[in-house]
């Protein structure tokens, strides 16, 4: 079988998409091919690691207009994801789409090796019901609206792609039915998040689930439930990402990831794409860090039972579709779940400090 995994970026990203390209080609035994589509012209001064193409990104061209937020350059470029498979029609049987936004810590090969079941595409969850309903949002109102009766919704930060499959849906169409579908019926929710909606709204369940290990956001990152999961791919959902390495509190070997990356590519100077006032972020979190452990306890204990309790739900509800056989990458053995012996199940107040509004464990910070 003939596999690609791709990634879609602009100049700025480029050099993001690149580090993450080095880890991947360096999997010993791997049996994948790496491409990035670029968006415009790259910037000199990068080393292309062996095995990485980068191909023009010229798929805009078949993105309807009418659809939200593609007046910006990079939103409308997010649409064109879907319709790399055609470039890679007749060369690969599957394709893997990454947001440049991922550490690679495991193998990405098995991930090919699993039985599609006649789908054209396989996907992680994306905050899943338990996180989004604790946090205020109707996901079962949003649910509706998309017109999705089996429950599930996916993160289309990670996709894994039948190419001949997928090609074969008419994704211009597609698109320009749910363009109407938006404006005229959609009401408040619908569009928050641009293709990932598009994408629930028209396969509509069809697709398999993979278990976190395939999309471990930043949420399950909070949650120290690394250990437990034990993912090949994180994907930094949000403002924290570890390139920006003195805003990162969730474990040096995040940050040693990029470090070495960017070694690879030849990357020195990494203030092009640092989060802005990066000094001053990093010096406000500090204070507010002190302040909250030394001044606050009492919220600060508020704070770890929220944790604590955020935590056993995460848990419960990824246990419950262990359970339920609804991971197909553990189904079908290519993954491993044991949430039973737990590192973290008796932390207690004494055991973490405040970082920015948020319990970390201490020995993680």
């Amino acid at each position: 079988m003939r596999n690609v995994v791709y990634f879609v970026v602009n100049d700025r990203f480029l050099p993001i998409a690149l580090a993450v390209s080095s880890a991947l080609v360096r999997e010993p035994g791997r049996n994948f091919d790496v491409a990035i589509l670029l968006d415009g012209e790259p910037a000199a001064g990068y080393r292309v690691p062996d095995g990485v193409r980068i191909l023009p990104n010229d798929l805009g061209r078949y993105v309807p207009e009418g659809l939200e937020n593609t007046g910006a350059a990079w939103a409308r470029m997010s649409f064109t994801r879907m319709f790399a498979p055609m470039v890679f029609a007749g060369t690969y049987d599957r394709a893997l789409y990454l947001d440049a936004d991922v550490s690679v810590l495991g193998p990405v090969s098995p991930l090919f090796e699993m039985d599609m079941r006649g789908l054209p595409l396989a996907a992680g969850e994306g905050m899943m019901d338990e996180g989004a309903s604790q946090h205020g949002f109707d996901v079962g109102l949003y649910k509706k609206r998309l017109g999705i009766t089996d429950g599930r919704t996916f993160n289309s930060g990670l996709l894994l792609m039948d190419v001949e499959k997928w090609n074969a849906l008419d994704h211009r169409a597609m698109l320009q039915s749910y363009a109407a579908f938006k404006r005229e019926s959609a009401g408040p929710g619908i569009g928050m998040s641009g293709d990932q909606d598009y994408l629930n709204f028209s396969l509509k369940g069809a697709w398999n689930c993979l278990s976190p290990r395939w999309n471990f956001q930043t949420f399950l990152l909070r949650l120290e439930l690394e250990s437990l999961i034990d993912p090949a791919i994180v994907h930094y959902v949000g403002p924290r990402r570890p390139w920006d390495a003195r805003l990162f509190p969730f474990g040096d070997h995040h940050i040693a990831f990029y470090d070495q990356g960017f070694e690879r590519i030849g990357l020195k100077e990494r203030s092009g794409f640092r989060a802005g006032s990066y000094h001053w972020h990093a010096f406000c979190d500090q204070l507010r860090q002190a302040v909250y452990n030394h001044a606050m306890p009492a919220r600060k204990r508020e704070m770890f039972e929220e944790w604590s309790r955020m935590r056993r739900v995460f848990k419960r509800a990824i246990q419950s579709r262990l359970d339920a056989g609804q991971y197909q990458d553990v189904v079908q053995g290519i993954s491993r779940i044991d949430l039973s012996d737990d590192p973290f199940e008796a932390t207690g107040i004494e055991d973490v400090v405040y970082y920015r509004k948020r319990i970390r464990v201490r020995a993680a910070v």
